[in-house]
């Protein structure tokens, strides 16, 4: 992890899926290093390969470089309750 004043980077190794979850206070930019990753949104979801770059506000809910602003230290996560999209 680094990160200044403004932002905060992490390199985070995911097996499986994250709970769907947001992030009240923080803007968040997601690079795929490897692998694969469904990014999932109210009503549609991203498939993400490697080298793929998504950027998801702080309003919105594989292996990846995220760069939060301002730093993320760990208490901005909040739960989503579960949502269905159909396929």
């Amino acid at each position: 992890m680094t990160h200044t004043k403004f932002s905060s980077s992490h390199l985070i190794r995911v097996r499986g899926a994250e709970k769907p979850h947001f992030h009240d206070h923080h803007d968040l930019t997601v690079t795929i290093v490897s692998g694969k990753s469904i990014i999932h949104f109210w009503n549609h979801e991203v498939l993400l390969e490697e080298g793929d770059v998504v950027s998801i506000p702080k309003s919105e809910a594989t292996v990846v470089f995220a760069t939060f602003s301002p730093p993320y230290r760990g208490k901005d996560k909040r739960l989503a309750k579960s949502i269905h999209i159909n396929q």
